[in-house]
């Protein structure tokens, strides 16, 4: 069973790609002063934990949204099966998303205190695209 904090990640994950972006620049530059900052270069994973993170959810709900790309990348490098599942568009924006980790990063990925979480809010993002 998944915790609570999972599971409102996983509801979550996307809202990066839903808030308005006049809401976002207003929320990302001016609250937080970072008046040079370019919205549109930061992925939506970002974006969507930035935005939680300022309405107050929790570090851990806020980290899970913000890992749901770096997963996808682990799980190419990981399990060959996994990648030849993706959608054509998911093979196309891993491309832009840095592709598969190396080992070293993979390494890296699996001893980060969330990454059971992080690897099973992406497993169920892919099955939530399934029709």
């Amino acid at each position: 069973a998944a915790d609570n904090e999972t599971v409102l990640a996983a509801l979550l994950h996307d809202v990066g790609q839903f808030c308005p972006a006049k809401e976002l620049r207003r929320m990302l530059v001016e609250d937080i002063g970072g008046g040079d900052l370019d919205v549109g270069a930061a992925g939506h994973e970002k974006l969507g934990a930035e935005y939680l993170r300022k309405v107050g959810f929790s570090d851990n709900v806020c980290d899970l949204v913000e890992s749901h790309v770096v997963a996808k990348r682990y799980l190419t490098a990981t399990d060959p099966e996994y990648y030849t599942g993706l959608s054509q568009a998911s093979k196309l924006s891993l491309k832009f998303q840095g592709g598969p980790f190396t080992s070293d990063e993979a390494e890296a990925f699996e001893r980060d205190p969330l990454f059971k979480q992080k690897v099973q809010l992406r497993k169920w993002d892919d099955a939530s695209k399934v029709v």
